[in-house]
């Protein structure tokens, strides 16, 4: 932005609107959609040339990208002022209305309203600000007006709005339709479109290029935009289909779907394609909803679209309730009702991490009883005072949770499972006599229970650090393949000496079931297991794992999948941090305001933990937290960071999906007032757990 003389709002606000600062992955099969304002032909030569790249660096990198269209932002500045030179006018983002303007007409956007269009989503955009991960680090741009005051003309104006439609839909037109031949519509196919929504809606109009939909959603507000009445066929899924089908495009790229596909899209979405099924009488089922890769008949599918982030169960449940969304609770608010207090359970104790062993299966004979504690021997050595242990539950016979500690206890959790669920979450605890722990579950399951590590009084302290991110496969370093194994360098990432490393580890849409495992690179396979999966889902959970050759660990998974990793701290020495492992204690519960905050976070809300709890140590620099999602209103994630770093981190602790309640252990940093602040990308209830703090 600064070499090129763009405000960098400018700049940001344009690539984030045409990309998600993020360069689609070439498709598995063709769409019929364009990269719409991604620079591509004459703008991209005209970007690049400018800028002094070759058209293959501008085409096939984002840092090639952002520069190319930057230049040509500067160039149309240029072009326009006849002048070439940079003026202090330039530093008034609302001066560039026209420069925006003339950029969607480079790339592609024919009819001048939707030229203004663009241009006002790009402001709207600015006005909103950003906060968005690029690479490994996070861009910032804070929201500023822009002042555009009469000079949008607003698409509202423009186009009229259908009439009885359950949702905003403006009436456009295009050329590329034709008449159905009388057979009965039965069918809905969902689509991408591969490109922002005023190029995909240019691409739509223009008869050259043969394509159409009969409607078009749009990304930010859920705007929809119909251009082939229904009665009429639509050229967007082949000949095999379209005589019979509806199509619907959405703005976005199915790559990088997660960014596209939000939930304004969906209830908007759903809201206009229930009423279509109404009309129609077409059932509301996956039978009669497609996504456009579905489509059977060789000849009429070579498509990818909408792609794996599409979340069908959260829109076909739209679907059938007529696209509503229940309605809007109050806001969250201050309440007084302190935290439970944190009392000690065990002395100072430090870390050694082990070869994980197996303590406890009762898959071999028996199973937990719900309402009846259950107590096993961790095989523990007799001087540990507490213990890290990767809990797994496995078909249980109804909805419920577990806890574990030094004696039964239902003051707070450490899991949460549906009937059936395989699913797993790391504890710590302080054990009891004996080095046992006693589990109690709320519903009879079957429970695997792995050791990771001790805690005792000679070992390695605990260093905290800010999280961050050392492995993300989705990047481009690739997939890990099935029954392979993924070494990761925490070279940089935590101090010389560790021994032993904390972390979160994510799996991303595995192929199909199974489980991945932390350890420790040159040490055996071990027999346990860090995350359980089924295929497609996002599954994070906490390991603390003894570090191996080259101060790396070591990933396995038996399907293949992507990988996230996420250091939260490292163990060191006897000079750092000893674990006051604490009786188990909610801090945290939105739902009825333990902890002082009554009602569902919002999304982007930071809520802070800590300074706040009795009992805990006045040294205390990090906290062993269970952090407990529930209810989220759509699919999303939540950080846990010291407040005082930036305000949307860079990595995540939980990840979730519309209406589950997902747990996870968390080594939660504080900062130098005692604070960790915790964020989520959804509105949802909160529940935190204390197990201990590190002093």
């Amino acid at each position: 932005a600064r070499s090129h003389a763009v405000p960098l709002p400018v700049l940001a606000a344009v690539v984030w609107n045409g990309n998600r600062f993020q360069l689609p992955e070439a498709p598995e099969r063709r769409t019929d959609m364009p990269q719409a304002q991604l620079l591509d032909g004459a703008a991209l030569q005209r970007g690049a040339e400018r800028a002094g790249l070759s058209v293959d660096e501008a085409r096939r990198t984002l840092p090639g990208q952002v520069e190319a269209t930057a230049a040509l932002l500067r160039a149309l500045r240029d072009e326009r002022r006849a002048g070439g030179t940079v003026q202090a006018a330039d530093l008034v983002l609302v001066s560039w209305f026209s420069e925006l303007r003339a950029f969607a007409r480079e790339t592609g956007t024919r009819e001048e309203r939707l030229q203004v269009a663009y241009a006002d989503e790009v402001v709207a955009t600015i006005e909103r600000g950003l906060s968005v991960r690029v690479g490994q680090e996070q861009l910032v741009v804070p929201r500023q007006q822009v002042g555009l005051g009469d000079e949008v003309r607003s698409l509202d104006q423009a186009l009229a709005s259908l009439p009885g439609a359950p949702t905003t839909v403006l009436v456009d037109s295009t050329p590329n339709q034709s008449a159905r031949s009388g057979v009965p519509v039965d069918t809905i196919v969902i689509h991408d479109t591969e490109g922002g929504w005023s190029g995909a809606l240019s691409t739509m109009k223009n008869p050259a290029n043969e394509v159409s939909a009969h409607y078009l959603v749009r990304s930010s507000d859920g705007l929809v935009f119909r251009l082939v009445p229904e009665e009429r066929k639509a050229w967007h899924a082949g000949t095999c289909w379209n005589n019979r089908s509806v199509g619907v495009e959405h703005e976005g790229f199915a790559a990088q779907g997660f960014a596209w596909y939000t939930e304004e899209m969906y209830a908007a979405s759903a809201k206009l394609t229930s009423w279509i099924a109404d009309k129609w009488g077409i059932p509301k089922d996956r039978d009669h909803f497609k996504a456009h890769s579905e489509l059977t008949a060789n000849a009429c599918n070579d498509h990818s679209d909408p792609g794996r982030f599409w979340n069908w169960d959260h829109y076909m449940a739209l679907v059938r309730a007529g696209g509503t969304l229940a309605p809007p609770e109050p806001p969250s608010q201050r309440v007084a009702a302190p935290p439970g207090t944190l009392l000690a359970a065990s002395a100072d104790a430090l870390f050694t991490p082990v070869q994980p062993w197996r303590a406890l299966d009762t898959r071999g004979g028996g199973f937990l009883v719900g309402g009846v504690p259950y107590t096993a021997a961790l095989g523990v050595p007799g001087d540990c005072q507490a213990a890290l242990v990767n809990l797994t539950v496995t078909v249980p016979q109804s909805a419920g949770w577990l806890s574990a500690g030094p004696s039964a206890t239902s003051a707070a959790s450490n899991l949460n499972f549906t009937p059936g669920q395989t699913v797993a979450n790391a504890a710590v605890s302080a054990v009891g006599a004996g080095g046992t722990l006693t589990f109690l579950s709320s519903a009879s399951t079957h429970l695997v229970a792995d050791v990771q590590g001790v805690f005792g009084p000679s070992g390695a302290g605990y260093e905290p650090r800010s999280p961050v991110r050392a492995l993300d496969t989705r990047d481009g370093s690739g997939r890990l393949e099935a029954g392979g194994v993924r070494a990761v360098s925490l070279a940089g990432l935590i101090p010389p000496g560790s021994v032993a490393v904390a972390l979160n580890l994510t799996v991303v849409s595995p192929d199909q079931g199974g489980y991945a495992t932390v350890f420790a690179c040159g040490n055996p396979l071990p027999g346990t297991s860090t995350v359980n999966f089924e295929a497609g889902q996002v599954v994070a959970n906490f390991a603390a794992s003894a570090l191996g050759q080259s101060d790396g660990i070591c990933i396995f998974s038996s399907a293949a999948t992507d990988l996230v990793v996420d250091v939260q701290g490292s163990f060191r020495g006897n000079a750092g941090l000893r674990l006051l492992a604490s009786a188990p204690v909610r801090v945290l519960d939105t739902r009825d305001g333990t902890g002082g905050w009554l009602g569902r976070l919002e999304a982007d809300q930071e809520i802070d933990l800590g300074a706040s709890i009795p009992g805990l140590p006045a040294d205390a620099r990090a906290l062993a937290l269970n952090v407990t999602v529930t209810e989220p209103a759509s699919d999303g994630w939540l950080s846990v960071s010291p407040c005082a770093a930036p305000p949307s981190p860079l990595t995540s602790n939980v990840n979730f999906t519309a209406g589950a309640t997902v747990p996870n252990l968390v080594f939660a940093t504080l900062d130098g007032a005692q604070r960790t602040c915790v964020r989520a990308s959804s509105r949802l209830h909160l529940v935190v757990d204390a197990f201990g703090a590190f002093h």
